[in-house]
């Protein structure tokens, strides 16, 4: 093992500091972290049911973008499942699509 000194080993574990100017702006940088917009197209409301025909056994009651969208939300939030349910009711109230089943 080869011998370091101890100044030589430490220094290339140390950090740079970095000294913050636009305080105004570093402020809404932080806000802005918190800030999530989301886009839901009208084909995606409209197409929330699934409009299959009838068939023998169970029948469809949601359409495949509605639960691409489902699974969207779950895999970008890392959310269980019922957390992804929660989390599609509160954002389809926020909007003010109550009567979308979910």
């Amino acid at each position: 093992m080869a011998k370091i000194k101890k100044d030589e080993r430490f220094e290339a574990t140390t950090k740079e500091k970095y000294t913050v100017v636009n305080w105004s702006e570093y402020n809404k940088a932080l806000e802005n972290r918190g800030n999530i917009t989301f886009l839901i197209n009208e084909d995606v409301i409209q197409n929330w049911y699934s409009e299959e025909p009838a068939q023998r056994g169970a029948q469809f009651r949601y359409s495949d973008t509605c639960i691409e969208t489902m699974m969207m939300f779950k895999t970008v939030f890392r959310l269980p499942y019922r957390q992804a349910r929660g989390f599609a009711v509160g954002i389809l109230n926020l909007m003010g699509l109550c009567d979308l089943d979910v």
